[in-house]
Parts: C-alpha cells; structure tokens; sequence
C-alpha cells in the first residue's frame, strides 16, 4: 500500500461520520495539479501539465444547493515563458445525497495568457467549468475536499481546457 493511499484510508476512517452542514456562506481553496491543453487553427500543441489551484466563495441556498463564484487557474514555466489559464464563473453546486460527492458548474470568463519577460499576450473569452467533489468531514462546518475539475475558454481562433484534481480545504 503505498503512503498516498494508507493516507486516504485513514482520511476516510477517521471522518466523523455525521452529515456535513452547508449553511449560509462557504469558502473553499484548492490546490493539485493540472493539464492544459491548446487548439488553435493550423497548430498542434502537446498537453502540458502544472500547479493549478481554485478559490471559491457564495451562499448555501439549502442543504443541497449552494451558489457562488469560483476562480480556477493553471500555471506553468515554459524555457523562459510563463504561460497561465483561468476562469472566472458563477458557479451552482449540487450535493445529490446528505453524504459529500457534489457536481458542479459554471459559467463566465477565461483568460489565457504568456509571458517571457520581455513580451506578454493575453486573451479573454468565454469560459466553463465542471467538475465533482467530495466532502470529507475533519469538524461540523469544515472539510477536506478531493476534486476533479475540466475548465474550458473559447477564444478567437481556437480554445483551451484545462483538466484538473486537487484537494481543498471548505469552511460551511
């Protein structure tokens, strides 16, 4: 077994097993791992991957619904050039049962951009997130949150997506 999955187990061993309460605001931020990938017209670019993270802030509308605005981002150094993807949505999460797993969704902008110390180019576009998620109780209205995110922005001639697994602390 090795030490990531003896981790895991006793994660999930040790959550108490009462149902996590989602009331009023909630606060979340993650970070894990990412990778992007780029489709442009007439270009082929491998996926490269990253440190990526999120942030994510709203209210609970009840049990299991909450609304928010999350902000995800991706980043990573290039020979030289800083390249970065994000968005920036309004988000619905959806907690199917009173255990953690939630689905997610959102819609807003997304921004990719390049730098090399001396040039930098960015470009805005439409933007969307999925994802899924899982609440693991440590106290009443905090949890660890393993998640798997796909990020995606429409920009002229092209596009970019992001997929992205992480973990995150969330306040309830």
């Amino acid at each position: 077994m090795s030490r990531y999955s003896a981790l895991l187990l006793f994660i999930f061993a040790a959550s108490p097993l009462a149902a996590q309460e989602r009331q009023g605001l909630f606060v979340g931020v993650g970070l894990g791992w990412g990778a992007l990938d780029i489709t442009c017209e007439g270009c082929e670019v491998d996926r490269e991957s990253g440190f990526s993270g999120n942030f994510r802030i709203g209210g609970a509308l009840s049990d299991k619904v909450l609304l928010g605005a999350e902000s995800e981002g991706w980043y990573k150094s290039v020979e030289g050039t800083s390249i970065s993807f994000g968005t920036l949505t309004a988000s619905a999460y959806f907690y199917p049962s009173s255990k953690g797993l939630y689905l997610r969704g959102g819609v807003g902008l997304a921004v990719l951009s390049a730098s090399d110390g001396e040039f930098s180019d960015s470009d805005t576009g439409l933007g969307f997130s999925f994802g899924a998620g899982y609440d693991i109780p440590i106290a009443r209205k905090t949890a660890l949150t393993p998640y798997a995110n796909w990020m995606f922005g429409n920009f002229d001639g092209g596009g970019a997506n992001v997929i992205q697994i992480g973990l995150a602390v969330s306040f309830y």
